[in-house]
């Protein structure tokens, strides 16, 4: 590898500038930039473990990846009301289209559709 840290180091150094640092070490896994043992890392528990980068580049097909800025697009695209409580769309006030028809799809019906 090129260079080597200690997951508990690295959460140190990112955690006021890098809010998600274990989610995009879990996708710089997935792409083979980096190499840690298991899935996921936690802070504390995984302080120890090593972080090994493999490549200090990006694959070429990473594009098939989402980034946030991709996810932003999308969700500006599908114009969904939000809701106050959390800033995502509710069910109260969502409308869905079918995926088979195309109708709009309201909240009462999605809610039977649903089996509830």
């Amino acid at each position: 590898g090129f260079a080597q840290v200690k997951f508990g180091e690295l959460f140190k150094a990112t955690e006021n500038n890098m809010e998600a640092v274990t989610g995009t070490l879990k996708t710089a896994k997935k792409l083979k930039v980096v190499h840690y043992e298991g899935e996921i890392l936690f802070q504390g528990r995984d302080d120890f473990t090593d972080v090994i980068l493999l490549s200090e580049s990006l694959p070429e097909d990473s594009h098939k990846y989402y980034t946030s800025a991709k996810v932003n697009r999308r969700s500006k695209a599908l114009n969904t009301k939000k809701g106050k409580a959390f800033q995502s769309s509710t069910l109260a006030t969502s409308t869905n289209n079918c995926y088979v028809c195309s109708k709009r799809v309201y909240a009462m019906e999605f809610k039977e559709a649903l089996g509830k």
